[in-house]
Parts: C-alpha cells; structure tokens; sequence
C-alpha cells in the first residue's frame, strides 16, 4: 500500500505483521525493506491502519451475507466446466 510521505507523495510501503505490528518502508531509498520508518509516518500509518481494518470488517460481512445477496439478485454462480 502507497502512502503520502511528508514531502509529497513517496513510494512508502504499508505492513502489518501477523502479530499486529505496523512497518513503513521507503521504497525508494530503501528497497530491501531493512528501515521501519513508521515512527515518521505516524499519523498516515493509523490512516491506513483504520482502513484495512475497515476493509476486513466490510468483506468480512459481505462473506457472510453472500448467499443472501445472491438470493435477491439474477446473479447466479457459473456451473463447473464439466456440468455444462
């Protein structure tokens, strides 16, 4: 994930770890990911931290209610290959 670095917009790579820690990576000075910047990008890092977050919750829900949009709609799941 891109995020706005402090002198515009940077090639800043956005992470978290399994165990929930986030990591900020310039990638442009900083390839190999080796320096966690995220100490610089506070406030962008919660910004997009909120965001994913945000975005598990909602494809977390539509998971959920799958079945159920499919039964209000047209739409309909294709047959396997070997049933048509």
């Amino acid at each position: 994930m891109k995020l706005l670095g402090q002198d515009g917009v940077r090639p800043l790579k956005y992470i978290i770890e399994e165990g929930g820690r986030g990591l900020v990576f310039d990638l442009a000075t900083d390839p190999e990911e080796r320096e966690n910047l995220i100490r610089d990008h506070v406030a962008a890092a919660e910004e997009y931290r909120k965001r994913l977050d945000d975005w598990v919750v909602f494809s977390e829900n539509l998971v959920e209610r799958y079945a159920e949009i499919l039964e209000q709609s047209d739409c309909r799941p294709a047959a396997p290959k070997d049933q048509r």
